[in-house]
């Protein structure tokens, strides 16, 4: 289920549990200082055994042949891969979580997009902010308690409406 692309990426992985928002956030923030970092990635052909001992990371299960290729990013993450699409890892660029979900029991998934997708994301997000700061005729930072007053507003008017209803029908 896992996927590595140029611009985008899903990873599987064993949890039992949805994922916070605030937990996605300090993942993405994570990834993102490691690919700030700018480390070398390097590969290795090795024996499977020989790569095991060494620490690599194999990931659900997958076959094997007897000779992997081994990458290694930074001093962070060391795996058995099938394919690298970078020499550094700044490379990526910006790393942005679109989703997570659950895939089946215990499993879950998450998406993510890199590189100018991304920050089309992130310009995308900016663009629809500044409408509603337009729209709302509030700075940024207050959008929330503009959204928050608003809310309440609605609910009032529509309790007057029912009121006004139920009194016009008392009336006829």
């Amino acid at each position: 289920g896992s996927l590595v692309a140029a611009d985008k990426l899903r990873f599987d992985f064993t949890h039992f549990q949805s994922i916070s928002r605030e937990e996605l956030d300090r993942i993405e923030y994570l990834v993102n200082q490691a690919i700030l970092k700018d480390d070398n990635v390097s590969t290795k052909e090795m024996s499977l055994p020989e790569a095991k001992k060494a620490g690599f990371l194999a990931f659900f299960g997958e076959k094997y042949k007897e000779d992997v290729r081994t990458v290694i990013a930074g001093g962070d993450s060391k795996e058995l891969c099938g394919g690298t699409h970078l020499e550094r890892t700044g490379q990526i660029g910006l790393f942005r979580i679109v989703s997570e979900s659950s895939i089946s029991s215990g499993v879950r998934r998450i998406e993510a997009i890199t590189g100018e997708i991304a920050y089309k994301g992130v310009k995308k997000e900016e663009s629809v902010l500044n409408d509603l700061e337009a729209k709302l005729n509030t700075p940024l930072e207050n959008i929330n308690e503009s959204v928050e007053k608003l809310n309440l507003r609605l609910k009032d008017l529509q309790k007057k409406v029912e009121n006004l209803k139920f009194q016009s029908f008392m009336q006829n």
